[in-house]
């Protein structure tokens, strides 16, 4: 077995605390002939891992077909000293192939005492936020301007290993290890993708404005995040309301309604209905009006109107809703700065997907 080992100097781009512990992150990925421990081989494994500041990094590679076990255990006494995995689709592959093969040889593994990471996870949840192609990844790695020297694909170094075992080929061991170090030295540099996750889940506002277009039409909203979006997403969400996510901040179009409209009563029978106001006021109100200027309230005449400017309602706003009329026209919210910071949380809430957590 061929082992190799090296210092590095890495700038992660992301906070890793937001992750776990930096000192108990993992990164690793491996590679092998095929998709079943009962019908492939595990012939590499690579390691980033960081200790004071440095980053470490170390491979292992079979150079003979007996040496599958020293890079399997030489891996697992590595890991069971980590708290957290990291890794891209490794909870589908990875992790599961590594068990299966250490199931075949009798020896336990630390999986069950750690943590498991697994980034994709992370960019499905965006993938239509940020409007993929596909998940893999390479697409993420161009998204974020990632660029690799390497250029095989898993599926074709198997040919390149086979060849390997026959030559001990100098040239066709450094594909196989540059391979495998570009696709861990790249997670880390995937993480500014997890930004957006983050804020899907967190959303979080400072420094808030507003301000109408031209023709008043439109509400024009910018505000700070505590995020660093890597990549400028742009979107339209429901009701035509556009979203930038941009460096750290939030841009947002949003349509607006001008005029008058209702907000309705669920509990009507609380109410009195004032036909000559066509307005709704509560029963401990109603001792002030005559008789004859007030009836009982009905589900459509227990309501308020309000003149204003109004925005597309969002689910989870604890906002009065308004409509035109009694079930008609679409749910507004009225328009208040202060409201704003709630709306845009709503708002992003709204784009997430279920896979996001």
């Amino acid at each position: 077995m061929k082992t190799v080992e090296k210092k590095l100097n890495i700038a992660v781009p992301y906070d890793l605390r937001r992750i776990g512990d930096p000192e108990t992150l993992l990164f690793f990925d491996i590679e092998t002939t095929g998709f079943s421990p009962s019908s492939s081989m595990l012939y590499l494994i690579g390691c980033l891992y960081f200790r004071g500041g440095e980053a470490h990094f170390v491979q292992w590679l079979a150079c003979g077909l007996s040496e599958e076990t020293e890079v399997l255990g030489a891996f697992l006494r590595l890991a069971s000293g980590f708290g957290t995995l990291v890794h891209y689709n490794g909870d589908t592959f990875d992790l599961r192939y590594l068990q299966g093969l250490a199931d075949q040889y009798r020896i336990v593994t630390p999986f069950d005492r750690l943590r498991s990471f697994d980034i994709l996870k992370k960019v499905r949840a965006v993938r239509t936020l940020l409007q993929l192609e596909n998940c893999r990844l390479k697409t993420v790695e161009r998204f974020l301007g990632i660029c690799r020297e390497d250029l095989y694909s898993g599926g074709e170094l198997i040919d390149v290993y086979r060849e390997y075992l026959e030559s001990r080929d100098p040239g066709r061991e450094r594909l196989l290890l540059l391979h495998n170090e570009e696709d861990i030295l790249n997670l880390p540099g995937l993480l500014p993708v997890l930004e957006y996750a983050d804020f899907l889940n967190d959303p979080a506002f400072a420094d808030v404005s507003s301000g109408f277009s031209e023709d008043g039409t439109v509400l024009q909203v910018s505000a700070e995040t505590p995020y660093t979006f890597p990549c400028r997403a742009a979107l339209t969400a429901t009701a035509g309301i556009r979203i930038l996510l941009e460096g750290h901040r939030l841009l947002a179009e949003i349509p607006v309604t001008r005029g008058t409209m209702k907000t309705f009563y669920q509990n009507y029978r609380d109410y009195y209905y004032l036909p000559e106001e066509d307005t709704a006021i509560h029963k401990r109100l109603a001792q002030f009006v005559d008789k004859p200027h007030r009836v009982p309230a009905t589900p459509r005449t227990a309501c308020t109107r309000v003149t204003g400017v109004f925005l597309p309602a969002r689910k989870g706003l604890d906002l009065p809703v308004f409509t035109e009329d009694y079930k008609t026209g679409a749910p507004q919210v009225l328009y208040r700065e202060e409201y704003l910071p709630e709306y845009l949380a709503a708002l992003v809430f709204g784009l997430r997907s279920p896979a996001v957590s």
